[in-house]
């Protein structure tokens, strides 16, 4: 994506805009998980293969797309047998399959268990302190979930080139940007979009 700017400018603007691109876009992630009855942050309980650091990375691999306006989203499901990414999905998000694969997320064995995942829709890092204060302020009980540190981030790659244009007035940005959610020019397009509407808006406080 290429885009012109005011010749010595485009340093400043590419870097502005990739700064709020990865840390003041909204994106949804796993912040909380309850297996079980467990609550401990490393057992998942003697009934599921995986450990809880394995359970959630796995959810970690995912990306997610919110259809909520909410910041916390709750996911709940009784497995038995095999929990998979595209069972992680309902009125308020669905799932991102990486790559197309089904990726599978935990092994119950011989049992039935509850599965309770919170997601939160926010920007930018959230420490297991903020998660847990955004859980409580929607009137989560946290008692008996595993609260994790979160990166809310769909972007994978957010680099960019600059160039002189043949008008000697501007120079020209070339954006490389690679999402976790879409590989579509239309997608990216939007977040250029919407990290330039951020930083509209913040200049327009001076």
């Amino acid at each position: 994506m290429r885009k012109k700017v005011r010749k010595g400018c485009a340093n400043i603007i590419a870097n502005a805009v990739r700064q709020i691109a990865l840390t003041s876009l909204d994106s949804l992630r796993p912040v909380a998980i309850r297996v079980g009855n467990h609550c401990d942050v490393i057992s998942a309980g003697d009934s599921v293969l995986e450990d809880m650091v394995q359970i959630t990375t796995n959810l970690n691999s995912l990306s997610f797309v919110s259809n909520s306006a909410g910041e916390i989203v709750e996911f709940r499901t009784v497995v038995k047998g095999t929990l998979k990414a595209s069972d992680l999905k309902g009125n308020s998000f669905e799932t991102i399959l990486p790559g197309g694969k089904d990726v599978e997320i935990l092994h119950v064995l011989n049992d039935e268990i509850e599965v309770v995942v919170y997601f939160r829709n926010t920007c930018g890092v959230g420490t297991k302190d903020d998660n847990l204060y955004a859980l409580a302020k929607a009137g989560v009980d946290t008692d008996k979930l595993v609260v994790v540190n979160s990166r809310h981030t769909d972007i994978s790659k957010f680099a960019y080139t600059i160039s002189e244009d043949t008008d000697e007035l501007t120079d020209v940005i070339d954006f490389q940007i690679e999402s976790k959610i879409s590989d579509s020019l239309e997608f990216n397009e939007e977040i250029l979009k919407s990290s330039a509407k951020i930083i509209r808006d913040i200049l327009s406080e001076f």
